[in-house]
């Protein structure tokens, strides 16, 4: 959708910002930028305003239709006061042209090769460099990089074990950019990885390798960048996410849980070993975690559960303890790519978090240059599932509704991802992209001809390995079609939402076993089952008319419920199907509006937000306050109710016990997002000047009905809304009236 705002300036209006340049200075905005842009009769000059944790490539055209990007032109960086400038000559015959700044994926965007320059101040870097390693301490150097960031203070240090020799020309680094400034940041990133990728000749296995695994499961991201020391070329290096916080909280609700890895040992595996706390230290690495002792307690006990579980308790235990769904999908994928450094292969050299949350342990991956091993194409899809010392294989895929769910699991990874036609042309647009920068390493460590036939083998593998898996006899049985599931309107807190799905035959002579609907209330936590009923016949293995329902519980206005479908064919394994195919973290969901009219005679009467010399609160601050009124005769408690001002968060803030307004009375409540001063009642929220809607809620037992709200306009400093008795349920702008209230 474009809308053009003058000759020479148009807007669309979906993270874009357009601008036609003819002749002197012009700025626009977009969602997350504004694009500065200053021309004469020769050239463009084009900064960008906004956040600094984005990069932007700029592309042009004539006629507003077929964008180019600016050839060989890296992306541009925004900045809080206008990020560094680009000159962009003009057309000798004065063609009209426009510029538009398109955000890029970020820091591992894999559609281009990022260009990063490390400047050290001692001309014997490589040697501080290797003499750090073994310390494990930093190398002070600046940062900077092709879209125009610099930064100073970055710690570099050469990282891994395998990966690093002394000898070697080209070890992997790893930059911690906020090591002497703690607000550095590469467009988001405290610390990233640029490693050397050893034992691939084609530098990219790590790209293609988490560039599928991050559409399922958790794990870093990767691109490709090119590096230069102290203005020397070296080369080429996979770009790779360190597995820290910043991840963590990409993938969870917080970063506050323990996060372990597993050394290259084959007793990490989740085994059991003993009762002795002891015997497991040698075998896992706590990295992070608020309680050390409560992190290993448990660990124990997930292990002993996952290990001593009996077989027929295991569909109702295990998913309290592991994330089965996430686990499969990372066993999968580990299995798909044949990772080395894997938990089927070895047992170890794999990540886990424990996300307090829900109190469940999830999977992570952390490495991927070993991905695509050629001599194992022919792996097993279930290699491990009989084997005691890999019991999350084993332990998980004995369950026949997880077996069918991981099978499920590995049929989406091949359609959707791979298979030679996504994973070849990936494969041959990053060796594109890379392969003149390859091939211009002067310290790469294989020749033209190694480099050649490691892209063939790469390729070859896929081809191979989606030949053997696609006539695997795991993989041939045919699911059913889950032809839709219905987005319920959002359902009041006294009644569930109802879902329904429509479920057909893949083949004639086919038929549904069942069809289950999972769900979950929150970010966080196990799904629930429910096994949804057949609106015809109301017998799902006779013949049927294909709809099938299922209603969710009821819950407090606000509350977010995810859900998916999975159906089951009637044959001997439960070929299992589920929508959408990506399960719990593409699920659909739902948000649970208030109810009906409250029922407490209590009104929004007036608020200020911007209190600049209004009203003191009792701590002496001049804060954001809203005003109550009782309109009864009777005292009335708001114990239990809620503040908003966020539509999805209707429950945002809840009343004290305490809140209570007399007859005909007033209460104040101060927006500050000080709840823990004390006396008054402080909201944990502000109101925005320039304007929202609050919301005054009942009580969880009265069904969260809507007790008041209220929309106001922009508000100058000190100016209230309040409601005025000659309009009624009118709102007027008004001079405030401190005091009236309560404190």
């Amino acid at each position: 959708m474009m809308n053009c705002m003058s000759p020479w300036i148009c807007r669309v209006l979906w993270k874009t910002c357009w601008i036609g340049l003819l002749g002197a200075f012009s700025g626009l905005r977009s969602e997350e930028a504004t694009v500065r842009a200053v021309w004469n009769d020769s050239a463009v000059r084009i900064s960008l305003v906004g956040s600094a944790q984005e990069d932007w490539f700029l592309e042009s055209a004539t006629r507003l239709t077929n964008w180019v990007r600016e050839p060989g032109a890296p992306p541009l960086v925004a900045g809080p006061a206008g990020g560094p400038e680009r000159s962009i000559p003009l057309a000798d015959d004065r063609t009209d042209r426009f510029f538009r700044a398109v955000r890029t994926d970020g820091l591992f965007d894999q559609t281009f090769l990022r260009t990063f320059h490390l400047r050290f101040q001692q001309a014997d870097w490589n040697e501080s460099l290797i003499k750090a390693h073994g310390t494990d301490s930093n190398v002070v150097c600046r940062l900077e990089s092709d879209h125009g960031q610099v930064l100073e203070g970055v710690g570099a240090r050469y990282k891994g074990y395998s990966s690093f020799a002394p000898d070697r020309v080209k070890n992997p680094l790893n930059l911690t950019l906020d090591f002497l400034n703690p607000t550095n940041r590469l467009l988001g990133y405290e610390t990233v990885n640029l490693n050397n990728a050893w034992g691939d000749p084609t530098l990219l296995r790590e790209a293609v390798y988490f560039g599928v695994f991050t559409r399922y499961a958790p794990g870093p991201r990767a691109g490709i960048a090119r590096l230069f020391i102290n203005g020397k070329n070296r080369g080429v290096y996979p770009l790779a996410q360190q597995e820290d916080s910043d991840l963590i909280r990409e993938w969870f609700p917080s970063a506050s849980g323990d996060r372990w890895r597993t050394p290259n040992k084959g007793a990490s595996s989740l085994q059991w070993i003993s009762t002795n706390l002891v015997d497991y230290q040698e075998w896992y690495e706590l990295k992070t975690s608020a309680n050390a002792t409560n992190a290993w307690r448990r660990l124990m006990q997930a292990i002993e559960v996952l290990n001593h579980t009996p077989p027929s308790q295991r569909l109702g235990v295990l998913d309290g303890y592991f994330a089965v769904d996430s686990w499969l999908w990372f066993l999968v994928l580990e299995n798909l790519f044949v990772e080395d450094d894997s938990y089927w292969h070895k047992g170890a050299d794999y990540s886990f978090y424990f996300e307090p949350e829900s109190g469940r342990i999830h999977p992570l991956q952390h490495d991927g240059n070993e991905a695509f091993v050629s001599s194992f194409a022919e792996l097993s899809p279930v290699y491990g599932e009989a084997d005691p010392e890999r019991p999350l294989l084993s332990q998980l895929l004995s369950v026949p509704e997880w077996r069918q769910r991981y099978l499920a699991h590995m049929r989406t990874v091949l359609d959707e991802s791979f298979n030679p036609g996504v994973l070849t042309p990936w494969i041959d647009r990053l060796a594109a992209m890379s392969e003149a920068a390859i091939l211009a390493d002067p310290i790469r460590p294989m020749s033209d001809l190694e480099y050649r036939d490691g892209l063939k083998e790469l390729k070859q593998f896929v081809t191979n390995r989606y030949a053997f898996l696609r006539q695997h006899a795991e993989l041939n049985a045919v699911p059913l079609v889950i032809q839709s599931v219905s987005s319920p309107p959002p359902p009041t807190p006294s009644t569930g939402a109802v879902i329904t799905a429509t479920v057909r035959p893949a083949m004639p002579g086919q038929r549904v076993g069942s069809v289950w609907l999972h769900y979950r209330q929150g970010v966080a936590g196990r799904f629930e089952s429910a096994r949804m009923s057949d609106n015809g016949t109301g017998d799902d293995a006779v013949a049927n008319d294909g709809t099938y329902t299922a209603r969710t519980p009821a819950y407090p206005a606000g509350t977010k419920v995810r859900y998916y479908v999975e159906a089951r064919a009637a044959n001997s394994v439960g070929t299992a199907r589920f929508f959408p195919a990506r399960t719990e973290r593409a699920a659909l969901g739902y948000s649970v509006a208030t109810g009906g009219g409250g029922s407490l005679p209590v009104r929004i009467n007036e608020l200020v937000a911007d209190n600049g010399a209004v009203l003191r609160d009792p701590q002496g601050d001049f804060d954001d306050y809203v005003e109550l009124r009782n309109l009864s005769q009777e005292r009335v408690s708001l114990a239990g109710c809620y503040l908003s001002d966020d539509p999805a968060r209707p429950r945002k803030w809840v009343f004290p016990s305490d809140a209570v307004l007399e007859p005909e009375g007033y209460l104040l409540v101060w927006l500050d997002e000080d709840t823990a001063d004390s006396p008054g009642l402080h909201a944990n929220f502000k109101l925005n000047r320039e304007g929202e809607t609050l919301w005054l809620v009942d009580r969880d037992d009265r069904s969260n009905g809507l007790l008041d709200s209220v929309t106001f306009g922009p508000l100058a400093r000190d100016q209230a809304w309040g409601r005025s008795a000659s309009q009624g349920e009118a709102f007027r702008a008004m001079a405030p009236s401190p005091g009236r209230a309560n404190p």
